[in-house]
């Protein structure tokens, strides 16, 4: 574990030393902060949790106790008020968000590493994007929250004639 970097993006916790010394198998808890992740309905993020995308920025896995055995990893479980649905191929989780009332909220995805004798539970805490958070939206505008696109306002104008009275309502 020696120069492992857990400052940057995404973020990782330090696991606790092993017990038995350098042979043993402990994964950190990875955070996907609200600005790197994606927005609700139904977006899709993913995420190698065993290699970092940024080489100068590694997870602080220590895995030392695999030696060459690969680390095959499990879904325990996630968020359901989060998430619709998580998958794992390989080494790379994937999510789908649900709808708006998401929005910078965090969802947990739990996972298991085993590699021979050795496990390891550990989660990654993924927040969602509020896509309107910098729209830059005119104030004829609003910003669709599952896309973050500023359409223009919708303005409904009826006309009634409710029993010789006329109702007009501008909403």
């Amino acid at each position: 574990m020696a120069n492992c970097s857990c400052l940057g993006t995404p973020t990782v916790s330090t696991p606790p030393p092993c017990a038995t010394g350098t042979n043993c198998l402990k994964m950190s808890d990875i955070i996907v902060a609200c600005k790197d992740g994606v927005g609700p309905c139904g977006a899709i993020g993913s995420l190698n949790v065993i290699t970092s995308a940024d080489p100068l920025k590694p997870y602080c896995h220590n895995t030392t106790g695999c030696g060459d055995t690969p680390i095959k990893l499990s879904i325990i479980g996630w968020d359901v008020n989060i998430f619709e649905l998580v998958t794992i191929t390989n080494s790379t989780i994937s999510w789908t968000t649900k709808g708006v009332s998401t929005v910078g909220k965090f969802g947990i995805i739990k996972l298991k590493a085993c590699c021979g004798e050795f496990e390891s539970l550990f989660c990654v805490i993924v927040c969602i994007k509020d896509l309107c958070k910098c729209a830059g939206c005119t104030a004829s505008e609003e910003c669709d929250p599952c896309t973050g696109d500023c359409e223009d306002r919708l303005i409904d104008v009826s006309v009634g004639d409710y029993s010789a009275n006329i109702d007009i309502s501008l909403v």
